[in-house]
């Protein structure tokens, strides 16, 4: 039997559902499945709300809260009613409740996956008789909604919601009977003492406002209005509700069996709550087995990741030809470790090096196994030489100086290298001639085949040092470098790659020790464990550096803590810029002054002569009581706090100064001399603190650079003692920045690069800016993980709209970027495959292989935005883009993100290429592109949107100003790309550059398609359109009316109410890849496309022709500049008697009508498809001249 008391939280659930609201069941339902999974003791929040009931646990899902599940391995499950299309939260698990029939709300289609999960609300939403999972979950508070005996029953009540009060024929009723509306729903309190004073409720639609007033005692009478049929009480509602308290008439007997059968209601609504709570058991068990598969497979990320990992197809041949046809190219040799003699392990690594696996061919293999093997088993290609623990590392050195190769890795047996990773490698050290050692990422795998990415920052001496088991493993070695330095050492038989990299940098410093941001390799994980070896080699190197009486201590298994025992006692000038928060002030003075243990210090209290009278009757006293150790610096006005660091820098006499804010504390004795361990290091020239919040949570531990903007905090809202990743919450190492919220730096440092601020940096990224410039200066910043302080504040959000930040906050991002951006971009403690969004260090497994510039670029590599996952954004952008870059035209990547510049900085593409992104951040990101990055900018639209129809369903959505957007976003592009003629013509004059360049048809998707002919009953004659095509659906009204009995009408997408009944076959959206499949199903053997007579659709492609014509169907078409292109199809002006007399005439001769859709096809085919010259064409389009 499971324990409920110590069942655990398993995988979390996210319930999209809206603000909660009383007047809605849907919503109430799916807010309370939330709070009955939570009082289970399961993990569920809601998402998409704002509001919450608060006498419910139903939380409201963070970013932090779902980084904490994704770095925990949890895998959400996300719960979506009928109502929801698709997957929006992206969860790999999918519950589709289904409170009602598909699309009978807001008449969308879920578009559900195969694996997605059905759970029902009621049987009779099921489509047929299939058995299913059901999850009935009584949304009614009994208590509330009861019957009241002593009450007299006086008024009859109509309940409306979706049926329109026009539509009610007001005969059949009585005459006083009072409406209960939604437009204008009642509290549930109110509309509990209705019911129970209630004699009757009317209602034409089912709703669990007819189970409320059924408990009250009030029985309903179930009608049915024209129109609205598909609402009504069914066999199956009634079924549903014992066949009881509803009546089909409100004749007396009827009624009276309806009362009759009110008790039963009440037994059946407590025997619903009962048997919910056995269904939630099924539910919680399916979605929990279904998560933990895919957490156990990860395939939803870093499989899916690993496998984007490799080049585009038309690529590889590119690439490989550029490294054969390179005398450079590397020779790899790798050296696999076998002293289990494991052949079986062996064997896996070798064939993962096999050429129908591995993208690179230029690989040597020796084999250091236990076992002895023939000699004549092995080849130039591959040796086995036979070792033990006593000889390998000696083995290793004769190898490094007898065998004929470029660079060198050691692996363990069973080790698999990555398909694409030593190609990638080779590229890069094409460019890299000064190169002495190189590693890259991994992944690592457990014991039960769960696969962990390990991504490395650039070569970091203080990680290395504090952490070698993450950092010191898998290196390639240079030939001539290992021949330079004897080889490794036997002396530190289980630390030899360690000592060897820092005898390396003993020889030569930080120069050609480079890392690659791709997964080389998956090796079996490690368990961090204390090597003796490890702390002799740290030891050695230390003492090589002249730290003779440095101590090297294990904090944690595997990682360790340096001692640095300097001799040295320098004065600390500890800066505090004061504010007005008097009570914050003296708490972090006072407790500096009693905490610390280290006393070579002076406290320098910056502050204003125009400060409150609170604090500058405190700051008198202080300086008078603390004269010798506290100084205060008032200057006249107010001072930004960048202002105040360097005019306190400016009057301290110490050798360091220390930045501190005014709202920290200090609760760590040896926090200052934590920072100094670190500072008084000669390669130091910055160290920052581990900075908590004052209840527990991380918010400083290192600035990563193009995190969140600029440069954004790491780890914020992390546990105080929470490892982070690769440990690196509690591990000594080197960032690019730290905070000034408490900051030590060289006095004469600080000086000599200009303190805080200056050359357009403001005050919110001033301390990010100080260490890039000290960094500059060739001095390393440094993160000490064992310096604690305080912090008061309010923990961060994880992202923030840049168009919403103040002047002053734009003008900062704006300083950071032209200063520093190509630095920003590439951050050395970082990784270019963790996501730049949120806290960081979170793996982004979104990114494929061509979002990262490898070596030199083989093409020109474009970057496009499509606006849209429909028809414009594949026709115009995504289809385009796939085909060029099939034939090798192009390289590059399609996303409906806009980048941020350090993302733009980091991909360099040659040419971006817009849509209609016409948002306030969307604009803000093409003015960044223009500013900071070099590329062509290109700006493509098919439609004339100042022009939408007032019928179509996007008239209303477009903005009155939408052509203050287009010649914004117009005044930000070098080019204007359009579909048509007409088109550019009514843009004429916005842009210097405009092209044409007409849509085509993927060869994929269109250029192999077949239909049936003459498969009906009657000739099958068909229109295919959107919600946007109303207008010119309606052109064609009366003739569907007057044909109906001649022909079979086959609609796809869309089918107004009024047309329904003379529609012989309704198909409804679906996704555009599909699409093309769908449309040539549709078998017909005439098709139709009517347009409205109106500029908008004059601009328009004549894209609805090739569709047609892709499939063979022969068209009638309006009469307009769109479809005169010279296409055999039939054109009519726009009126009834034209479109019926061109319909029976293709009608009268069918075997003519199929000649006329070969035709169409045939041209189709020839001249509209997507490939030969209409690619150089779009290419042309894309690129500078």
């Amino acid at each position: 039997m499971n324990s409920r008391l110590h069942r655990k939280p398993g995988h979390p659930y996210y319930i999209l559902a809206p603000d909660y609201r009383e007047s809605s069941s849907g919503v109430c339902v799916l807010h309370y499945l939330c709070h009955a999974l939570n009082l289970e003791g399961f993990e569920a929040y809601i998402v998409g709300a704002n509001r919450v009931n608060p006498d419910l646990k139903t939380p409201l899902l963070t970013d932090a809260i779902k980084k904490r599940h994704k770095q925990a391995g949890k895998v959400p499950v996300g719960v979506y009613p009928e109502v929801a299309s698709g997957n929006p939260l992206m969860t790999p698990v999918v519950v589709r409740y289904i409170l009602n029939k598909e699309g009978l709300i807001g008449g969308n289609r879920m578009g559900a996956g195969i694996h997605d999960l059905f759970f029902y609300f009621r049987e009779e939403f099921v489509d047929g008789e299939l058995a299913v999972d059901l999850l009935t979950l009584p949304g009614t508070d009994m208590e509330m909604f009861s019957p009241d005996p002593q009450r007299g029953k006086t008024s009859r009540l109509l309940y409306l919601n979706r049926v329109s009060q026009d539509a009610v024929d007001f005969s059949i009723l009585p005459p006083d009977v009072e409406i209960l509306s939604m437009a204008d729903p009642l509290p549930l309190a109110q509309l509990a003492e209705k019911f129970k004073s209630a004699e009757v409720l009317y209602s034409f639609e089912t709703s669990s406002t007819c189970t409320k007033a059924m408990l009250c005692g009030c029985p309903v009478v179930a009608l049915k209005a024209k129109g609205y049929e598909h609402l009504a009480f069914t066999e199956e509602t009634l079924k549903f509700y014992r066949h009881s308290g509803i009546a089909l008439d409100d004749s007396t007997s009827s009624l009276q069996k309806a009362v009759s059968g009110l008790p039963i209601i009440r037994d059946w609504h407590a025997e619903l709550e009962e048997r919910f709570w056995d269904q939630l058991v099924v539910f919680t068990r399916k979605t929990q087995a279904q998560a933990t598969k895919e957490a156990v497979s990860q395939r939803f990320w870093l499989d899916r990741w690993l496998d984007a990992r490799v080049p585009a197809e038309t690529h590889v041949q590119l690439v490989n030809s550029a490294l054969e046809d390179n005398p450079e190219a590397p020779l790899f040799q790798v050296v696999i470790k076998d002293l289990a003699g494991d052949l079986q392990k062996v064997i896996a690594t070798i064939k993962s090096l096999d050429n129908d696996r591995c993208f690179y061919r230029n690989v040597k293999i020796t084999v250091l196994t236990a076992i002895d093997i023939p000699k004549e088993n092995s080849s130039e290609e591959l040796r086995f030489i036979q070792v033990d623990e006593r000889n390998l590392v000696e083995t290793l050195n004769l190898i490094a100086a007898e065998v004929e190769f470029d660079w060198l890795m050691l692996v363990e047996a069973g080790t698999e290298f990555t398909a694409a990773g030593l190609q990638t490698l080779a590229i890069e050290l094409l460019s890299a001639p000064g190169c002495r050692a190189v590693y890259g990422d991994e992944l690592e795998i457990d014991g039960e085949g769960i696969r962990t990415s390990l991504l490395r920052p650039g070569f970091n001496l203080d990680l290395l040092l504090s952490y070698p088991g993450a950092m010191a493993s898998h290196w390639f070695f240079r030939k001539e470098t290992l021949l330079a330095l004897d080889g490794f050492d036997p002396g530190f038989s289980e630390a030899f790659e360690l000592d060897f990299i820092l005898r390396m940098v003993e020889q030569g410093g930080f120069a050609g020790l480079a890392h690659v941001d791709e997964p080389l390799l998956i090796a079996a994980r490690k368990s961090p464990a204390d090597k003796a070896d490890e702390l002799r080699a740290i030891g050695r190197h230390l003492a090589a550096r002249g730290y003779d009486d440095s101590i090297v201590a294990p904090v944690l298994p595997g990682r360790y803590r340096i001692r640095y025992a300097h001799k040295a006692q320098p004065l600390v000038s500890i800066i505090i810029p004061v504010d007005d928060e008097l009570a914050r002030l003296e708490r972090c003075v006072d407790s500096l002054l009693e905490v610390t243990r280290y006393q070579n210090y002076e406290v320098v209290l910056v502050g204003s002569l125009d400060d409150s009278s609170p604090v500058r009757d405190w700051l008198g006293n202080v300086a008078a009581v603390g004269a010798g150790r506290v100084r205060v610096e008032r200057h006249p006005g107010r001072l930004d706090l960048s202002a105040m660091c360097n005019l306190g820098a400016s009057v301290a006499s110490g050798e360091y100064l220390l930045l501190l804010a005014s709202n920290t504390w200090v609760t760590q004795p040896e926090w200052l001399d934590e920072m100094l361990n670190h500072g008084l290091r000669p390669e130091i020239g910055v160290v920052g603190a581990k900075v908590l919040y004052r209840f527990g949570p991380v918010k400083h531990a290192g600035i990563v650079l193009g995190l969140r903007g600029p440069a954004g905090g790491v780890f914020i809202g992390e546990a105080g003692d929470a490892p982070g990743y690769m440990s690196r919450l509690q591990v000594d190492q080197s960032y690019s920045a730290v905070s000034r919220a408490c900051m030590l730096v060289r006095k004469h440092l600080y000086e000599e690069v200009g303190g805080m601020g200056g050359e357009g940096i403001r005050n919110d990224y001033a301390d990010v800016d100080l260490c890039l410039k000290i960094g500059q200066a060739g001095y390393l910043t440094l993160w000490a993980a064992h310096a604690l302080m305080r912090q008061a504040g309010e923990v961060l959000t994880e992202s923030v709209d840049p168009s919403l930040e103040s002047q002053e906050q734009q003008a900062a991002r704006v300083g950071m970027y032209e200063k520093w951006l190509p630095v920003l971009a590439r951050d050395p403690a970082y990784n270019q495959n963790l996501s730049i969004s949120g806290f960081g260090f979170t793996p982004d497994y979104s990114r494929t292989r061509e979002w990262q510039p490898i070596g030199q670029p083989l093409l020109p590599r474009v970057l496009c935005h499509p606006s849209d996952g429909g028809g414009c954004g594949h026709y115009r952008l995504y289809q385009p883009f796939l085909a060029m870059e099939r034939e090798a035209l192009i390289e590059g990547v399609s996303t409906g993100q806009l980048l941020a510049p350090v993302e733009l900085e980091r991909f360099a593409p040659d040419s971006i290429v817009y849509q209609r992104q016409f948002t306030p951040e969307s604009l803000l990101r093409r003015e960044e592109a223009k500013t900071f990055s070099g590329a062509f900018r290109v700006m493509d639209m098919d439609d004339f949107i100042p022009g939408v129809p007032q019928k179509s369903i996007h008239y209303k959505r477009i903005p009155k100003d939408v052509m203050d957007y287009i010649n914004k976003a117009l005044s930000l592009v070098d080019r204007f790309v359009v579909s048509t003629e007409p088109l550019a013509e009514a843009f004429a004059g916005l842009h210097p550059d405009i092209r044409v360049v007409q849509n085509r048809l993927p060869v994929e998707w269109w250029g192999h398609l077949s239909s049936e002919r003459r498969v009906g009953r009657k000739p099958r004659v068909g229109w295919a359109g959107g919600s946007s095509h109303t207008g010119d659906l309606e052109l064609i009204f009366d003739v569907v009316r007057e044909l109906a009995h001649e022909v079979e009408w086959v609609f796809f997408g869309m089918c107004p109410e009024l047309l329904r009944p003379y529609i012989h076959e309704f198909h409804s959206g679906i996704p555009i890849e599909c699409y093309p499949e769908r449309l040539a199903s549709m078998n017909l053997d005439l098709a139709l496309a009517p347009l409205e007579m109106n500029l908008f659709n004059e601009c328009k492609s004549n894209l609805r022709l090739l569709e047609y014509g892709a499939c063979g169907f022969p068209v009638i078409c309006t009469d307009i500049v769109t479809y005169r292109c010279g296409m055999p199809v039939t054109l009519v002006k726009n009126r009834t008697e034209d479109w019926l007399e061109a319909i029976r005439m293709h009608l009268a001769d069918l075997d003519a009508t199929a000649k006329a859709g070969d035709a169409l096809r045939e041209v189709v085919r020839r001249d509209w498809m997507l490939q030969g010259d209409s690619l150089l064409e779009w290419r042309k389009a894309w690129l500078p001249s």
